[in-house]
């Protein structure tokens, strides 16, 4: 974090007073700061600032709004909130405004698990199941008509997760999430996505949908509790062909020690075909809540904060001196907000794999798929393009730290390529289920259908009378 360094912004954005500077990427910069309107409280605020050499770019501005309205649509605990978003200006200054998460990304926990500072199991899977939470919400989200909306945040990875150091979990950057209705969409043979995260659908250019997500997040699941990477390599054409080799090593064969039950899931949420998997991010969780029922972890979330705040301790006073005089003028807390009325927890059929040995109280019941066949949701229109000529994009690739704005690969492979690779090991078609027709219009034909006949009797009755 560095004060002193939005100079573009000229400290200020509209409502919103610049503080610092927290990640910079090649497509965006996320500023710490302080909303002072009258429209609501002050409130301390992340703002993700599109840079200005994009500002013109309608399809970078369509996957900013794409990722504004999809997130906050969501509401759920665990996924990082949007509070506003302006985007399509003609002076170019386009930006999201999200909560404040204050803490730190999986990144910096997998940096220091290198280093000897590994994560317990427990904390692991803890930190697993409230991302599946998160994941499950945004998966079934629906549009206003009711529609699925076949969300897939394809971009699941270390970067995107942040625990705060109260022991808070939050997802975040759903940039490059797949979703119906979607403004900007994926051309075919296009692959979005971080490559050590990537499901083998995912990274062969095929059809992906939340289970692509299951996988991402067993991947990062796998990392937080061996302390070490499974499929990254020293080049991304070694990354890509770990994940295409799908060379997994159980964590039992590295480590004997390691807990079988957290072993079962995690293999369960990495199983190559999509259909093998945990159906749902909610069937994983309940798994992963269940392990840790079963190895008596009650609430972690105060281990889990002190965790994050030893990760980097000088890193940790520094952040909250700087913020100690921001706080002092916010107003009180009023009373918490109720947390947001997501999908049941049963919701959606049981739909994981059984886990082996019955170790697992909330072990999954083998179930086949779901599909919705709903009316696909109207295209919303893009945003408006400013008159101003778009001024030449860079070639420098996107580099630069965490907090939502980490690298993020789009590669096209040739067709020829896809074709092969589709060729050789195409997944299974899932098996679709017809929509049964909704209850209130069988209702209405039933009513319908008896006002017919009392009609018809009484126009009876009455032509023998008169006859």
């Amino acid at each position: 974090m560095s004060r002193g360094s939005a100079n573009q912004e000229n400290s200020r954005l509209d409502d919103y007073r610049i503080v610092a500077e927290l990640a910079r990427g090649g497509m965006a910069a996320v500023f710490l700061a302080v909303y002072e309107g009258a429209a609501r409280p002050r409130e301390i605020v992340a703002i993700k600032v599109v840079h200005p050499h994009l500002a013109y770019d309608p399809d970078f501005v369509a996957m900013l709004a794409d990722e504004a309205r999809i997130a906050s649509s969501i509401g759920h605990p665990n996924v990082v909130e949007i509070r506003e978003f302006v985007l399509g200006r003609a002076d170019g200054r386009n930006y999201i405004v999200m909560e404040y998460a204050d803490g730190e990304t999986l990144s910096m926990f997998l940096k220091h698990g290198a280093r000897g500072k590994r994560l317990s199991t427990a904390l692991a899977a803890s930190i697993a199941a409230d991302v599946a939470g998160g994941l499950h919400a945004a998966h079934e989200l629906r549009g206003p008509h009711g529609e699925d909306l076949q969300l897939v945040h394809r971009d699941v990875s270390p970067q995107n997760i942040i625990v705060t150091y109260d022991g808070r979990v939050k997802l975040t950057d759903f940039g490059v999430a797949k979703a119906t209705g979607r403004i900007q969409r994926t051309q075919p043979g296009e692959i979005k996505g971080k490559l050590a995260y990537m499901a083998p659908e995912q990274a062969f250019g095929r059809e992906v949908d939340r289970r692509s997500d299951v996988y991402a997040l067993g991947v990062v699941l796998y990392e937080l509790a061996m302390g070490r990477r499974l499929f990254g390599g020293k080049t991304d054409a070694d990354t890509i062909r770990n994940v295409m080799q799908h060379n997994i090593v159980p964590p039992r064969e590295i480590d004997p020690e390691f807990p079988e039950g957290l072993e079962q899931i995690i293999l369960a949420m990495l199983t190559k075909e999509p259909a093998d998997r945990f159906q749902t991010a909610g069937a994983a969780e309940r798994a992963l809540r269940g392990y840790l029922r079963s190895v008596g972890a009650g609430d972690l979330a105060a281990s889990l904060g002190a965790f994050v705040r030893d990760l980097d301790p000088d890193r940790f006073r520094a952040k909250q001196e700087l913020l100690a005089g921001e706080r002092a003028l916010l107003p009180p807390p009023g009373p918490p907000r109720p947390p947001p009325r997501g999908p049941e927890p049963d919701g959606h059929p049981d739909d994981g794999p059984t886990l082996l040995s019955g170790q697992i109280e909330d072990a999954m019941r083998q179930i086949g798929l779901s599909a919705s066949q709903a009316p696909p949701r109207p295209s919303a229109p893009p945003p408006p393009r400013p008159s101003a000529p778009p001024p030449p994009r860079p070639s420098a690739p996107m580099v630069g730290p965490s907090h939502g704005i980490d690298q993020t690969v789009q590669a096209e492979f040739s067709q020829a390529v896809l074709d092969q690779i589709r060729a050789s090991s195409a997944p299974p078609a899932a098996p679709m289920i017809p929509a049964a027709a909704p209850p209130n219009t069988l209702l209405w034909v039933a009513i319908v259908g008896g006002l017919l006949l009392i009609i018809g009797g009484a126009v009876a009755i009455v032509v023998l009378v008169v006859l």
